[in-house]
Order: C-alpha cells, then structure tokens, then sequence
C-alpha cells in the first residue's frame, strides 16, 4: 500500500487580508536545508492498493489541481470523512472523468454524511448526473466498510463538532505474504 499525501492545509485556504496577501496554493520551502520547494492544497490522500487500485480520500475544492500536480489520473473509489466544502467541494470536478468512461465514481460517506451531501450541499445533483455513485460505509470500527482492491477500509467514529455530526475516520488495511499494513486516517477532528 502506496499512500501520497496530497494536501495538508487548512479549510479556508489563503488570506487575503494578509501584506501581502498569501498564495494559493500555499507555497514555501523546506527548512531542512534542502531547499526543496512546496505546495500546501486542502487535505487529501491518495492510497494505492499493490494491485494498482486507487482510493482518493476527500474531495476537496483542489481536487482538480492535486489531479494535475500529482498526476495520479483515474481513481477508483472516494472516501468522505465529513460534509464540509473542503472535503466535498471537488465532487463536481468529478466531470473531468467524462472522456475516461470511468463515471459514475463511487463515494463512500457515512449514512449522515450522505443526508448532508444531499440536502444541504446540492451532491443529489451529482447522483442524478452521473458522477457520483453513491456507497455507504458503516460507522461501525469492527465491520469492514469497503474494500477496494486488495484493500480493506472500516471507518470509525469521530468527533468534529456539532456542524459535523456523523465524521468518520478511515482505518486502510493491506495484506501481503502474511504481513499486514495499516493506516489511519482522520480529518478532522475533536476527539476520537
């Protein structure tokens, strides 16, 4: 299991009240001496299954600049902590996808989740269209919610806040010659 972080930075992206005023994508440089040049996008993770599938986690408003940057190409399934824009936000640029036959995408949410994507964020829209296939995980941490390839996913609980109700976080599992590798992931978060 391959994972690629593809963005690490906060919600609302850069300030525009700054002097001057920060860029987006956030850019800098490694203090380690290096000097190697980066860029900060929303949250999201790529991880790759070792027989070549590919699981995007959160679809946020840089989706479509992480899918250029990181050159990662067709996905094959989405996973959603919570139904905040800057998890969500990229689901429309899903389109992008249309040459490729790869549509519908199925996106993997919690049930509340998905009451949220629907009624207050318009992702019905993305159902109807095509774009979006959509796929319940339980928030359960002993049942398997999915498994894409020859990785396994459970999500468990997580506390974000009152305007997040039902975030989960994602627990990856692979397998290989007996060896087990495991991942967690959570976005975000005020206790687990």
């Amino acid at each position: 299991m391959k994972i690629t972080l593809l963005g690490t930075s906060n919600a609302w992206g850069p300030n525009p009240f700054l002097s001057p005023p920060s860029p987006w994508p956030m850019t800098g440089t490694l203090s380690d001496g290096r000097g190697v040049q980066m860029r900060k996008y929303r949250t999201s993770l790529l991880v790759e299954s070792r027989d070549g599938r590919k699981l995007l986690v959160e679809c946020g408003p840089d989706f479509g600049h992480q899918l250029r940057e990181f050159g990662f190409g067709e996905i094959d399934a989405i996973l959603i902590s919570h139904p905040h824009n800057d998890h969500i936000g990229g689901l429309e640029l899903l389109s992008l996808y249309r040459p490729t036959s790869r549509l519908p995408v199925p996106v993997y949410a919690s049930p509340y989740c998905w009451e949220c994507m629907k009624t207050r964020h318009g992702v019905g829209n993305l159902i109807e269209r095509g774009l979006v296939l959509e796929k319940t995980v339980p928030v359960d941490p002993g049942m398997t919610g999915a498994s894409i390839g020859s990785v396994s996913v459970r999500s468990f609980p997580v506390e974000h806040s009152a305007m997040a109700l039902g975030s989960v976080g994602f627990v990856f599992e692979e397998t290989l010659n007996r060896k087990t590798t495991r991942a967690l992931y959570t976005g975000d978060f005020w206790a687990l």
